[in-house]
């Protein structure tokens, strides 16, 4: 699995870029190499005013799948960055038992 992590305009960039590479492989190594790529972009999008604006987007790319992208705003980055991880991991989880679900009942079909 290819991760890129980019954090834009936020200060601590590089323990926020270790934090999100752990969240990364919690999130997301329970499926193994059906995922080729995954791209994180965190980012301030309203710069020091404060408020709920620390985004991040999250692009997962799949063997099986083409890609799923989520994006996430907070108050806090790492609540953006910790959600959309989750949201991402859910839809790519259904994504897979979408396309093991549709292989099963095709079988099924052809052996009657």
């Amino acid at each position: 699995m290819m991760i890129d992590v980019s954090v834009r305009g936020l200060a601590r960039s590089c323990a926020l870029r270790q934090h999100a590479l752990r969240r990364i492989h919690v999130q997301l190594s329970r499926f193994g190499p059906e995922i080729r790529a995954v791209t994180a972009r965190i980012g301030d999008v309203n710069g020091p005013k404060g408020g709920r604006d620390k985004r991040c987007s999250v692009t997962i790319r799949g063997r099986r799948f083409g890609a799923v992208t989520v994006d996430d705003m907070s108050g806090d980055v790492r609540t953006a960055l910790d959600r959309a991880l989750e949201r991402a991991g859910r839809a790519v989880g259904r994504h897979l038992e979408r396309q093991r679900a549709g292989r099963h009942r095709g079988a099924r079909r052809r052996a009657s």
